[in-house]
């Protein structure tokens, strides 16, 4: 893994903790791709594990490494 791999793994982690606080389990990343022209922009692909919940599969966010946050995965948007 590379640094910007880790560097984003470690921001989504932190936020989906923070998100889902107590029910958090785990997560699992699939893939990491570069938003197109966007420097700080990662599209993310993950798995993840919830108390009292199924688990939530394969599912896209966007990871902003400028500000460590998160943002909604919409395909049409440039």
């Amino acid at each position: 893994m590379d640094i910007e791999s880790s560097v984003v793994n470690s921001i989504l982690e932190k936020r989906l903790k923070e998100i889902y606080d107590d029910r958090f389990i785990k997560s699992d990343i699939i893939s990491i791709m570069k938003y197109p022209m966007k420097e700080n922009l990662y599209i993310v692909t993950y798995n993840l594990d919830l108390i009292n919940s199924h688990p939530i599969i394969r599912a896209k966010i966007i990871v902003d490494v400028t500000t460590e946050g998160l943002k909604t995965y919409d395909p049409g948007l440039p």
